[in-house]
């Protein structure tokens, strides 16, 4: 069982580092189309950051582990929104966008709605659902791009360019390295995820709600982090949103058109954090003066990412 600890960490090295390649290439891409920093960051950052939780999700479900795939969905926005995002704010108090707080949060709660109905129907997402799913990310990133276009016409300010535009292929290697790191990562931590389960005797709800959701939410981690380190505050929430809806829409939506995603109705409760936490992000922003997501707001979403993940263990 050694072993599988070893050969777990080992994949989430990987799922982080592959990311990381992901998004690194895909961005310099996006640059040179002529896409905003702002643009590309919403739309290219949180999709790849979320490539290892999509990688993982299909996985497990083909290999008939369907429910690890869902209980990596909601164990990675939990991270998202209580860890990730806490992180963040104790490093620099954040300064929520106003697109942010009207516009991303319904969205969040929107999707957790579709996919709450989805998946109580009949307890699972069949591949109708899961194509709709996926309609609604791609409205989502094309409205994200829109909004982001208009914005940067309305500040006047010219889109970014990369300074070296001829490189292409470096990029597209990187894209394709990365996309064999997220495959092999994802292999290693399911497959031996779901042996450490077995072996201990413990669900393997309990195991994707806490090794594998914490693992595939590194590259969020990362970069919202970074983010934060140099006050990006936009990009840093901004990674958080996109990601919370991305792994709804899309890390759900992909599997399910592979095979039908078996959801556990315990998983409901984290449907309505995810909701509610949503809420609280906004609420909390706008108490006091400052209008800020306050360091004080930060440590106590880190609080209760500690104990989401302490009733986990006794679910």
């Amino acid at each position: 069982m050694v072993l599988n600890f070893a050969l777990v960490i080992l994949g989430i090295a990987m799922l982080v580092l592959g990311g990381d390649k992901l998004v690194e290439g895909a961005t310099h891409i996006g640059k040179r189309f002529g896409m905003s920093d702002r643009v590309a960051g919403l739309t290219i950052c949180a999709v790849g950051t979320s490539m290892p939780e999509v990688f993982v999700s299909v996985t497990s479900t083909l290999s008939g582990n369907s429910g690890m795939a869902v209980g990596n969905i909601m164990g990675s926005d939990m991270a998202n929104l209580l860890l990730i995002l806490g992180v963040s704010a104790i490093i620099v108090p954040l300064n929520l966008a106003h697109r942010t707080t009207r516009v991303e949060v319904p969205m969040s709660i929107g999707a957790v709605l579709v996919f709450a109905l989805f998946a109580n129907t009949d307890n699972s997402i069949n591949a109708i659902e899961g194509a709709i799913l996926l309609t609604l990310f791609v409205l989502f990133i094309a409205n994200s791009v829109i909004a982001g276009m208009r914005e940067v016409e309305d500040e006047g300010e010219s889109p970014a360019q990369d300074e070296d535009t001829g490189n292409i292929s470096k990029d597209v290697l990187f894209i394709v390295i990365a996309i064999g790191l997220l495959k092999m990562g994802a292999d290693l931590v399911v497959d031996n995820a779901v042996a450490i389960a077995s072996a201990l005797g413990v669900s393997q709800v309990l195991i994707s709600l806490t090794i594998v959701s914490v693992g595939t939410a590194l590259p969020e981690l990362v970069t919202s982090s970074v983010a934060a380190f140099k006050g990006n505050a936009d990009t840093a929430v901004g990674n958080v949103m996109g990601s919370v809806i991305t792994n709804l829409l899309l890390v759900a939506g992909a599997p399910a058109l592979f095979a039908p995603l078996a959801f556990n109705p315990v998983y409901n409760l984290d449907l309505a954090l995810i909701a509610i936490f949503s809420v609280c992000m906004v609420v909390f922003t706008f108490v006091g003066r400052t209008r800020t997501f306050s360091r004080r707001c930060g440590l106590v979403f880190v609080m209760f990412y500690i104990i989401y993940l302490a009733s986990a263990v006794i679910r």
